[in-house]
């Protein structure tokens, strides 16, 4: 019987609840601080916490994520150059399905091996944000915005940890900090309904399930988002941000080296 089958039958140990609760808004405080970090906190995280299988995850933190994108959107709603993103929004769209398509075929991995996967993806993207911090410019070649966004939708759809790439286009802008984390957000909203409804369609029950259990979590979501947008509106963001991706780091670092600790 899967983690799923037994939420929704009372057989679901309520310790895993609480700590999907906990996570859920952890991650929502994150993103809404320091503008990223949502499902690179959360997925890992809930691999080891919980019994969940892989879409599980993602569409649980679809759901429970798109409240929390939703909030911090509409708070920087003024800031969002939405003529500047529509075009690219579309191909993380489609890029998303090509993702979902890998992860179906990735079913038969045990979960020791995508915990170490997910570890080596997460050090990874946190590597290539270090070495690729790109000075803002006044014109971004249309091609980066491509190339970029097929990865956010390509890797979203695998483990939902492709937002530093959408991340790493958007801050190559010359944009104000609330034009970029606004259309971080933007991007992160606009993709999430068809992540979710392209898992319950690959994925059925399992999917489903995961999504209805992330609404629940909404108040835990909604008390990490308005403080996280408290919190990033009084301290600096590089000192949150480098706690943040500290924090990130030592994620990764235990999801690669877990084997060793069974």
């Amino acid at each position: 019987m899967s983690g799923l089958e037994e939420i929704f039958i009372g057989g679901f140990d309520y310790r895993h609840l609480i700590s999907i609760g906990f996570v859920l808004a952890g991650g929502s405080f994150i993103q809404s601080a320091v503008g990223f970090g949502y499902g690179l906190w959360a997925f890992p995280l809930l691999l080891f916490l919980t019994d969940l299988p892989v879409p599980g995850v993602i569409a649980l933190m679809g759901s429970s994520g798109f409240i929390q994108s939703s909030v911090s959107a509409y708070h920087h709603r003024k800031y969002v150059v939405w003529k500047k993103l529509f075009p690219f929004i579309i191909i993380g769209i489609i890029s998303l399905q090509v993702g979902i398509w890998t992860l179906h075929s990735l079913q038969g991995l045990d979960r020791s091996t995508i915990k170490q996967m997910t570890g080596a993806i997460l050090l990874s993207i946190l590597i290539i944000q270090y070495i690729f911090s790109v000075q803002p410019r006044e014109k971004v070649h249309p091609f980066w915005g491509v190339i970029a966004l097929f990865l956010f939708g390509y890797i979203s759809g695998i483990d939902a940890m492709g937002g530093p790439f959408a991340v790493l286009w958007v801050m190559a802008h010359q944009w104000s900090n609330r034009q970029m984390r606004g259309s971080i957000i933007a991007i992160i909203v606009c993709v999430i309904p068809f992540q979710v409804f392209l898992l319950v369609s690959q994925f059925g029950p399992v999917a489903l399930n995961a999504a209805v259990l992330g609404l629940l979590f909404m108040p835990m979501a909604l008390l990490g988002t308005f403080a996280g947008l408290w919190i990033g509106d009084r301290i600096p963001k590089k000192r949150l941000r480098r706690l943040a991706v500290g924090l990130l780091f030592i994620i990764a670092a235990t999801a690669i080296l877990h084997p060793l600790f069974q």
